[in-house]
């Protein structure tokens, strides 16, 4: 009713306007004079007529304006359904989109086919959205002078919002594919723009069971491969940072990292142990090696290697027991069987280092199980010449001056402002520790003596004698010069991809070499001790030491080895040695494939290649015993230091609840 009141107050002003304007035609008819009354009459009638009439239109165009159907139908519709606005972009005769020229429909066109290609034309929706905020800026001042009487009537009596105004593609053509031709004048249809509430679960964080769980045993193997005290769980600056990072999670403490979680994780761990050496198809070697912990309790460790991965079998600690020969024995016969029992392979060698009761070891297990290859780690045979090599005579004298200047705060502090080396001194259970102690002397050497001359009085008599005799100094250099040969050996076989043609080829060097000359036969005797025939074996079928022959007293043991234990593979051999060409493919002995190609690489590619059955057999068996790799047992225990404190923990668990 006030839209309707407003719109005839409208019309009535817009009568009384035209009423009272002087027409020039009447003024020109009469010659100036007044027009009579019935004239004056005709005329205000006409006029009233005329007047209604544009309004009409007015009225019309206007409701057309804000239906949003100007130039779709307009006033020039003749009657019945309104044409839908979605057939302006699409081609009816082809069927196809104006926009991306998809046909849209193979069979009859249907406005609910346009309508539904419309929506995810990408092309059309840019097109949309760019001519929509174009048209927005060219007509928003004339839209809003020729709307607003009109919209406050229309929304003051229909009582709804109105929407702002979008140019985003999905709000657009949402409002042109939802309009339909029965839309009544002055009823905006209401535009769906999805807009839901966010959940104030999004931007809390919760931590349900299952999740502090996992957090839980995330932290505990932190605390076990750091070796990190578990009283540090219990810290409040550690307490402080979990639940900054995760407010509302309760992190363990102290008594369950020794407890529950421990026994979890060491399950968890054998279960996947168990997993990857079941599906493993590579030989396994047993090492054995034993030490003390912090508390001075005897452990006995036994690790399985793939020739690829190591893992941890075994951890004994010892107790009252003493680590004898018999004793390890058994330890290493029941992870043989072990082996057997839990992962159903076979052990193929056994690594001890070469303590006397571990060649012992060796010795017991070749006779119980003949088909186990034993052996001593090769890296431990020359750590042991290092320390047959240093001569105690001028050793010690570079020890006792290493060990002042280290020790005294005032001395150590003069070395350290002039930028001196640290002095080492050798430890028996850190390999290559001699050439250290003597490489950081002869270092230091002038250094010493400078400090000296500045501080005269300060450092000792005994110490002053020692530096300033040459003697010393010189057979320091010397020294040096025959502990970096065996350095280097002993650096490359703590490598990672060493095999046991590697570890016999720098023992040759060794024995080559002009600064050992004079140490040869203690070279030789630890040679001997360290190499078994199949050591040869692995160095003949070798394709990169081809061109570099083995001495003819070792190559014939590793023949008469093979002849013995497996005589089909002899003939192989000795065809390898000059690369027979019916035997072996020639392109296998070029210089890009055996420099490029690990032996035991070069072998599986021949196992493949090989079409008889025996000859198969034999490239296989190469392959084992390249893989066995020579073990650094720091390496090892560096490598599975989260298995040693797993082991520690229980053991030192253990020793609280019997006392």
């Amino acid at each position: 009713m006030m839209a309707n009141t407003h719109m005839d107050t409208d019309r009535d002003a817009e009568v009384i306007a035209i009423e009272n304007i002087e027409f020039d035609s009447d003024t020109l008819s009469s010659g100036g004079d007044e027009p009579d009354e019935h004239a004056k009459a005709n005329s205000r009638k006409g006029k009233r007529a005329q007047s209604e009439t544009n309004f009409s239109k007015k009225k019309k165009t206007t409701t057309e304006q804000v239906d949003g159907r100007v130039g779709v139908g307009g006033s020039n519709h003749g009657g019945g359904r309104r044409k839908d606005c979605s057939w302006n972009h699409v081609n009816v005769m082809k069927k196809q989109c104006k926009y991306c020229e998809t046909v849209i429909s193979a069979g009859r066109l249907k406005i609910e086919h346009v309508r539904i290609h419309l929506k995810k034309c990408r092309t059309y929706l840019q097109t949309v959205c760019a001519s929509s905020a174009s048209a927005d800026a060219d007509s928003k001042s004339d839209t809003e002078t020729k709307l607003m009487d009109c919209d406050a009537h229309s929304h003051t009596a229909t009582n709804e919002i109105v929407e702002p105004p979008t140019t985003s593609a999905s709000a657009t053509t949402d409002i042109m594919l939802h309009e339909t031709p029965t839309s009544k004048p002055f009823e905006k249809k209401k535009t769906h723009l999805n807009l839901k509430q966010k959940s104030i679960t999004g931007h809390v964080v919760k931590t349900n069971a299952e999740t502090a769980k996992k957090l839980d045993r995330k932290i505990a193997l932190f605390f076990y491969s750091c070796n990190i005290p578990f009283s540090v769980a219990n810290n409040p600056s550690f307490i402080d940072m979990i639940h900054e990072l995760r407010p509302g999670y309760k992190c363990p403490n102290r008594k369950d990292l020794g407890g529950k979680l421990l026994d979890d994780v060491s399950e968890s761990i054998d279960l996947q142990m168990i997993e990857d050496l079941c599906n493993s198809n590579r030989p396994l070697t047993i090492l054995q090696d034993g030490w003390s912990n912090v508390r001075n309790d005897p452990i006995i460790a036994t690790s399985i290697h793939t020739g690829k991965d190591s893992y941890l079998l075994s951890a004994t600690d010892c107790g009252a027991e003493k680590k004898t020969a018999e004793y390890c024995t058994q330890l290493a016969i029941q992870s043989i069987e072990d082996c057997k029992r839990k992962y159903n392979k076979d052990v193929f060698a056994l690594v001890t280092d070469n303590e006397n009761k571990m060649k012992m070891l060796r010795r017991n297990i070749r006779e119980t199980y003949s088909e186990i290859l034993t052996y001593g780690c090769s890296s431990h045979y020359l750590n042991l010449l290092e320390n047959v090599i240093s001569p105690k005579t001028v050793l010690k004298h570079i020890i006792e001056i290493q060990t002042y200047w280290r020790n005294h705060h005032q001395p150590h502090g003069w070395l350290r402002e002039k930028n001196g080396k640290m002095p080492q001194i050798p430890n028996d259970t850190r390999w290559n520790s001699q050439l250290d102690c003597v490489r950081t002397y002869n270092q230091n050497y002038f250094t010493y003596r400078e400090i000296i001359k500045e501080h005269p009085q300060e450092i000792i008599e005994p110490i002053k004698r020692k530096i300033n005799d040459f003697n010393i100094y010189q057979n320091s250099l010397d020294l040096e010069e025959q502990l970096k040969v065996v350095g280097t050996a002993l650096d490359t076989l703590q490598g990672d991809n060493v095999s046991l043609a590697d570890a016999v080829h720098c023992w040759i060097k060794l024995l080559e070499s002009d600064s050992m000359q004079h140490y040869k036969d203690d070279v030789l005797s630890k040679f001997r001790e360290a190499m078994q025939p199949f050591h040869y074996v692995a160095y003949l079928t070798d394709p990169k030491y081809l061109d570099k022959p083995l001495p003819e007293q070792y190559e014939t043991e590793a023949e008469e080895w093979l002849a013995e234990q497996h005589p089909n593979f002899l003939n192989g051999l000795l065809l390898f040695k000059i690369k027979d060409a019916d035997f072996y493919p020639k392109a296998m002995f070029t210089d890009s494939v055996v420099k490029g190609m690990p032996a035991h690489k070069w072998w599986t590619v021949m196992s493949v290649k090989f079409k008889d059955e025996e000859r198969k057999k034999m490239a296989v068996k190469i392959v084992i015993i390249m893989i066995n790799k020579w073990i650094d047992y720091p390496q090892i225990t560096s490598t599975h230091i989260f298995f040693w404190g797993i082991v520690l923990v229980k053991s030192h668990r253990k020793l609280d609840d019997a006392n």
